[in-house]
């Protein structure tokens, strides 16, 4: 009976906020006008909020910075209503934002960057850092060993430490290895979760998996890297496309044929818009593909993988996640004066 009363009560409270939203008509006018007008624009949605005090134009990474400020403060929202369960499922998406924050921090401090920068890129987590935690550990640390003993010491669920084993050699191998660590982590922690929720985390989280480890394998090929270097770069345990698989595809002769290795058994579905993709724009269109079904595979797991008292939650939280990112594509396109078409493409729906 409680659960059938909080369901109602999160249904009301969902139908009442489905108003913020952006409609596609609006994504198309939002295209064709100029970056400083698409401000302006937005200050008059449910964003203006954000704008108030604000006397020049943002540059694209400030609006981006203020868009997740906001998507935070949308997870903080509705968060309350949530059961245990839903908790731990929001818990386990939170940790990726981490591990990113982390990449951040790790890249910045080889460069020896100005602290300011930083708070540019570090991204506001409800259950997780604060920003001023993490200008912390950026001041207080003189090189990136004693930035992950001190973030180590903070009780992180990510097992830091192993990503300097053998010592740091390259930011780029070490920011694999955490993203690595972090999608085990993820799998690991899905496994308390109860029957429902971890089939449909590990169909998330697998397919995220499987597309960013045939994205390395294209993207290694361009390069000309071989597979031992290749290696450390692939997320482990894999989902449907195992290791040996991606070892078959990296050693076919162009991307069509590695796509075709990689894919046809799983995904033949996307294998198709794949090779359109590769074909129409090589690489980049095909990473953008793969970022448009990762978060197509969000809506539709989050809107109804979950019980029926954390769904409603989880589908406004992904529409909120899909809006920042297509709000975050028209910016960019825009102030790289790129047509309407163009930037549509991006969209996702």
């Amino acid at each position: 009976m409680l659960g059938i009363l909080r369901y109602g009560f999160i249904n009301t409270k969902i139908r009442g906020m489905k108003r913020e939203f952006i409609a596609y008509e609006q994504y198309l006018k939002l295209a064709e006008l100029s970056y400083d007008e698409l401000i302006d624009e937005l200050k008059r949605t449910p964003y203006g909020h954000a704008f108030r005090g604000m006397y020049k134009t943002p540059t694209p990474i400030e609006l981006e910075k203020i868009l997740l400020e906001e998507l935070t403060k949308s997870y903080i929202k509705v968060l309350k209503w949530l059961p245990t369960e839903a908790m731990k499922v929001i818990a386990l998406h939170m940790m990726k934002y981490e591990a990113e924050n982390i990449k951040a921090l790790l890249r910045l401090k080889t460069l020896n960057a100005e602290v300011e920068r930083l708070k540019q890129h570090i991204t506001p987590i409800p259950l997780g850092l604060s920003v001023e935690e993490y200008v912390k550990v950026y001041e207080e640390s003189k090189d990136i060993e004693e930035v992950i003993g001190k973030l180590m010491e903070l009780g992180l669920p990510i097992p830091l430490n192993e990503a300097i084993e053998g010592g740091v050699k390259d930011i780029k191998i070490i920011e694999a290895r955490i993203e690595r660590m972090t999608y085990r982590e993820l799998m690991n922690e899905a496994k308390k979760l109860d029957g429902k929720s971890l089939k449909s985390i590990r169909e998330l989280l697998g397919l995220e998996i499987d597309l960013t480890n045939v994205k390395n394998v294209l993207r290694a090929k361009k390069i000309g890297i071989d597979w031992s270097e290749l290696e450390e770069y692939v997320i482990t345990p894999t989902y449907k496309v195992k290791l040996k698989k991606l070892k078959s595809a990296f050693e076919k002769g162009n991307y069509n044929e590695a796509l075709r290795e990689a894919l046809s058994k799983d995904y033949p579905n996307l294998l198709n818009r794949g090779l359109e993709a590769l074909a129409k724009g090589e690489l980049d269109a095909l990473e953008k593909l793969f970022s448009k079904e990762i978060y197509k595979n969000y809506k539709r797991v989050w809107v109804s993988g979950f019980r029926y008292d954390i769904s409603p939650v989880l589908a406004y939280l992904t529409r909120k996640m899909i809006e920042m990112k297509n709000l975050k594509v028209i910016a960019y396109g825009k102030s790289f004066e790129l047509p309407k078409e163009k930037i549509m493409e991006e969209i996702i729906i």
